[in-house]
C-alpha cells in the first residue's frame, strides 16, 4: 500500500541504534511473557486518522491541533488548558493504535519476517 509516507530505518550507524538494540531487547522480554507487541509509527497514524498537512509536534500550534483531533477519538484526555508534551501525543497515538490493533482493525504494513508497523484504519478526521 503507498501512503507517501516517509520511513526512516535504523541501520548499524545510526545514532539511535542504542535506542533500537534496547527495543528490541524490550520486546523480546516481553513477548516471552506471551504478551503481543507491536510497531506504531506515530506521524504514519496522524496521517491514516487526520489527513495532511500534519503540523510539526514541536510547535505549540501543531500540538495544539493534535490535542483537538484527539478529543474525537480519546475519553478522558488531560485538561486542556495543560497542553499535551509531543511525547503524551505520540504515545496516545500510539495506545489509540493498539486499541485498534486488538479489536482487529488495524492494517498491518511491511514483510513479517522483518517487522510489521501497524497503522489505524479510521481515517482523515479533521
Amino acid at each position: 500500500m503507498r501512503l507517501g509516507i516517509s520511513l526512516y530505518v535504523t541501520g548499524k550507524r545510526s545514532i539511535i541504534k542504542s535506542m533500537a538494540y534496547r527495543g528490541i531487547s524490550l520486546r523480546r522480554a516481553i513477548e516471552a511473557r506471551g504478551i503481543d507487541v507491536i510497531e506504531v509509527y506515530p506521524f504514519a497514524a496522524k496521517v491514516m486518522l487526520f489527513g495532511r498537512p500534519v503540523p510539526k509536534k514541536q510547535t505549540p500550534v501543531g500540538r495544539a491541533w493534535l490535542y483537538e483531533r484527539l478529543q474525537l477519538l480519546v475519553n478522558g484526555l488531560p485538561d486542556p488548558e495543560r497542553p499535551i508534551s509531543h511525547d503524551e501525543g505520540d504515545a496516545i497515538i500510539a495506545a489509540y493504535t493498539a486499541y485498534q490493533y486488538d479489536t482487529g482493525m488495524a492494517a498491518a504494513l511491511g514483510v513479517p519476517e522483518e517487522g510489521l508497523i501497524y497503522l489505524p484504519t479510521r481515517t482523515a478526521i479533521t
